[in-house]
């Protein structure tokens, strides 16, 4: 009769156990101008992944992308931070490497996927980034993008408790 009580009990229990293993993960938006950040936590684990975003502009630890939409490769894209001179993005692939930026997505035919990434170092007090790419036929087409308020968005990201190495893009 004991045993048959234990048994009935394990099995009332065991299935609210398991139900409870499935936590859902939470996610939170907030938007300030031109930014989101999308805080994701798993109800689980606790473990917290954000994502933060500008128009046509990605964010992952360290680096800044500019998505140029092109259907090309950017390999050849030139940048400029707030006027000053004219640079091509391949001179900080190293930089990036080294940070551990993940830089291609793609597939062999575009493995950027239009996306010229920046170091974060760089655009500390950045107000305008304007990237020069090759459209189809070669045409040279020049893309601005304002990064009003980044640096706010990226403080705001961390007092939220996104993980220095927590970002997705």
């Amino acid at each position: 009769m004991k045993s048959a009580l234990i048994l009935f009990l394990a099995a009332a229990i065991l299935p609210a156990t398991a139900a409870s293993a499935g936590t859902p993960v939470t996610v939170r938006q907030y938007a300030i101008g031109q930014w989101t950040i999308a805080v994701r936590r798993n109800g689980f684990s606790q473990q917290i992944v954000c994502q933060l975003r500008g128009p046509h502009i990605r964010f992952q630890r360290g680096a800044v992308g500019f998505d140029t939409h092109t259907d090309r490769g950017v390999s050849d894209a030139w940048y400029r931070i707030d006027g000053a001179a004219a640079r091509p993005w391949r001179d900080r692939y190293p930089m990036l490497v080294e940070q551990d930026v993940s830089i291609e997505s793609g597939g062999l035919d575009d493995p950027t996927r239009g996306i010229v990434w920046l170091p974060l170092a760089d655009l500390a007090r950045a107000h305008t980034v304007i990237v020069q790419v090759r459209a189809r036929g070669g045409h040279v087409r020049l893309k601005r993008f304002s990064l009003k308020g980044l640096a706010y968005m990226h403080d705001a990201a961390t007092r939220l408790g996104c993980p220095v190495d927590g970002y997705v893009v």
